[in-house]
């Protein structure tokens, strides 16, 4: 305990602010030429199905997650290559469609038929998904429509709407892109998805945890091993290609559009909760970090879990909670709490930040 104690201390000279979100940023880019990703994850083509690309967005450092919009008329295709730091194409796939249905400009959009798991070019397997919805009366758009799958350490998603076109149309021109895509070679394209279901049963959690009693060393070697767990994630990630056993997820709950907590079906001490539908998700579990020194000090550091951040580029530690906090708990904690550490997770830097109030 006191050798944690004192690398914690030593390590308080690192105490910095945590950066801020990173601003959206335009991409240049060159018409009538595609647009190499930095990273090999895709190359965009300077038209796709025939719709012309016309602005670029990144909303992180080093193209971490990035944009782009080809439009023709009122056809417009929308995509998006994020990092895959979290979760499955299932997951991912679910969060986009939250954000389709609740969005006031489909006016209550309805599925035209039931998903349907694709492969993407090149893969053996139908390691995507897809969905076309029929906007509502209401709706000023004929169609609009998703896919989304995995290619290496990078999801790829395509939102396609158009005022004019029927959603059989939709779906040829959104499948007629998805060919087109230059798939790096070589790059694992995942297990078969299948669309989320909803979790026979609800986990036991509660809205109403506080704050556990500060320790900085739990907190400092959370972070040390939030660093180690995305490395094996990580590279578990690349050898995970398509003759791999799909891992199942099934949906726990739903907060609301945009936030919904997943599970594997037989965890009952664990969550992943997405924020949004661009990768962003809290993990929250059992503390290891606590579980590790209570063993090592032979002393009962009293129930803890933990509530991780996961972003493209970093993992951001918020102070444990003495019970299993709810989804709706985890969301406010987020919005309410501080980081205590924040770790790299993309580069070789590893950068390990912790939280000015650490060590208080």
């Amino acid at each position: 305990m006191r050798s944690l104690r004192n690398l914690a201390i030593a390590c308080a000279a690192m105490i910095g602010v945590m950066q801020p979100l990173h601003a959206r940023e335009a991409i240049e880019h060159v018409p009538g030429k595609a647009w190499k990703h930095p990273h090999a994850a895709l190359s965009i083509p300077a038209t796709l199905a025939e719709l012309p690309r016309v602005s670029g967005i990144s909303y992180t450092d080093d193209y971490l997650d990035i944009g782009f919009t080809f439009l023709k008329g009122s056809d417009e295709i929308t995509l998006y290559v994020y990092r895959n730091t979290n979760g499955a194409v299932p997951i991912w796939f679910a969060q986009a469609q939250d954000m389709i249905e609740a969005r006031d400009q489909y006016a209550r959009p309805q599925l035209a038929g039931p998903v349907e798991a694709i492969k993407p070019a090149g893969s053996r397997t139908a390691s995507g998904l897809k969905a076309i919805y029929q906007p509502g009366a209401d709706s000023s758009y004929a169609s609009t429509g998703l896919v989304l799958f995995a290619t290496g350490e990078w999801y790829v998603k395509l939102r396609a709407s158009s005022d004019t076109l029927s959603v059989e149309q939709l779906s040829a021109l959104l499948d007629r892109a998805v060919s087109e895509l230059a798939v790096p070679k070589g790059a694992a394209a995942g297990p078969s998805a299948m669309p989320i279901e909803d979790c026979k049963t609800q986990l036991a959690y509660s809205d109403s945890t506080q704050n556990a009693p500060k320790d900085p060393a739990a907190n400092l070697l959370g972070g040390l091993m939030a660093k180690m767990t995305s490395e094996k994630a990580s590279a578990a990630g690349k050898g995970a290609g398509e003759d791999a056993p799909a891992l199942q997820w099934c949906r726990d709950s739903r907060v609301r559009p945009g936030l919904a907590a997943y599970r594997h079906p037989d965890n009952d001490d664990y969550y992943l909760l997405a924020v949004g539908d661009n990768g962003n998700a809290l993990s929250v579990g059992p503390d290891a970090a606590a579980a590790v020194l209570a063993a090592e000090n032979k002393r009962d550091m009293g129930e803890r879990y933990s509530v991780t951040l996961i972003q493209a580029a970093k993992n951001s530690t918020l102070p444990a909670q003495d019970g299993f906090p709810s989804p709706r708990r985890a969301f406010e904690i987020l919005n309410r709490e501080s980081f205590t550490t924040s770790v790299s997770t993309w580069g070789d830097s590893g950068t390990l930040q912790i939280g000015k109030d650490l060590l208080e």
